[in-house]
């Protein structure tokens, strides 16, 4: 499915251009000038998964409640919670991320492999890094890509290689299984905590985004396979 998007006015990260008006949950329906992001943000998970619920019952309203004081104002997220759309919404979520400034990418064993979307949403923003030269920012953790793993199987089934290659935030592990139900308990408060600290690094992400270039479009390339996994060893010959 098309990966969710939160968009941060460019207003709240400090740029001169004016931000769209937009509502939660809403989709601008016209093009934002070429010469500047319309979005700031844009959350980018694989449905059909647990993840799907997670962030839509913990992350994104967390991300709603923090963003703001670190400088993203909420209708400025972009983020898309509906079944995969057609038509013209498939062309409002490309343009949503092509003009946003980072990408939140909540990565799951199947992010890569499985949906055509998010592969695409992630190599939309690793081309624009490469374009700017950023690659080198983006091995560090400064990129304008933030990974956050929800859910690892590493062992059976690695991340992309592009994924590999960058410091991945695997500090929301232990709240995978929190869910909205546990709001007020002390495990939630210690999440929302995390939660700032994560709002105010895609705040600085957003700012640090490149030049906008108007030239740099959605990609649109397939998914790569999914690798095998590694067989497991035999068990040693045991004499009698």
């Amino acid at each position: 499915p098309p990966a969710a998007t939160l968009s941060v006015e460019p207003a709240a990260i400090g740029r001169s251009s004016p931000a769209p008006h937009a509502v939660l949950h809403s989709h601008p329906t016209q093009r934002a000038s070429v010469s500047d992001y319309r979005w700031d943000l844009f959350i980018s998970y694989k449905r059909g998964h647990c993840t799907e619920l997670w962030v839509r019952t913990v992350l994104y309203p967390t991300l709603c409640n923090h963003a703001p004081p670190a400088g993203i104002r909420r209708t400025s997220i972009f983020w898309d919670d509906e079944s995969l759309p057609y038509g013209s919404q498939i062309d409002q979520i490309k343009e949503a991320a092509t003009t946003a400034r980072c990408v939140l990418a909540v990565l799951s064993p199947d992010y890569f492999y499985e949906s055509e979307w998010c592969w695409r949403e992630w190599r939309t923003f690793a081309n624009r890094e490469a374009a700017a030269g950023l690659l080198n920012q983006a091995h560090q953790g400064t990129g304008i890509i933030y990974p956050l793993v929800h859910v690892d199987d590493h062992e059976v089934y690695p991340f992309h290689e592009e994924a590999r290659q960058r410091r991945l935030d695997r500090s929301f592990l232990e709240y995978a299984t929190l869910y909205g139900q546990q709001r007020g308990s002390e495990r939630w408060s210690a999440f929302e905590a995390r939660a700032v600290t994560l709002c105010k690094g895609l705040a600085q992400r957003a700012y640090r985004a490149p030049h906008f270039d108007p030239t740099l479009g959605f990609d649109d390339s397939a998914p790569p396979p999914r690798p095998r996994p590694e067989p497991l060893p035999l068990p040693s010959k045991v004499d009698p």
